[in-house]
């Protein structure tokens, strides 16, 4: 079996460092996690993807970045829906409260 391409390896350690930035809370740790994320996407779209996901070692690869990706926003979305519990009320721009935002009743989820 071959190795996966780089742009992969780069984009899975990307995605691991922006979950791991979202779980520790510290807004200073998600911008910095952006960056490399950025450049990781960013060498992605220069690839030419249909001879990559025609691979078949890079569709292992490719479950991994999507099992990742998931995990990066179901982290952001627990994340906004604590900022909108804990934040006070923000107002839009006619002055008027903004409306809050509901955490949906059920939780979706893939295994």
């Amino acid at each position: 079996m071959t190795q996966a391409p780089d742009v992969f390896v780069a984009l899975v350690d990307a995605l691991d460092g922006f979950a791991a930035a979202l779980e520790s809370g510290r807004a200073e740790a998600v911008l910095a996690a952006g960056e490399p994320l950025a450049e990781a996407a960013t060498r992605l779209r220069a690839e030419d993807l249909p001879a990559l996901a025609a691979r078949s070692d890079a569709r292992h690869r490719l479950d991994d970045i999507r099992l990742r990706l998931d995990r990066c926003r179901a982290l952001g979305a627990v994340s906004a829906e604590l900022l909108s519990l804990m934040a006070p009320p923000a107002y839009g721009r006619r002055g008027l409260q903004a409306p809050a935002l509901v955490p949906p009743s059920t939780l979706a989820s893939k295994v």
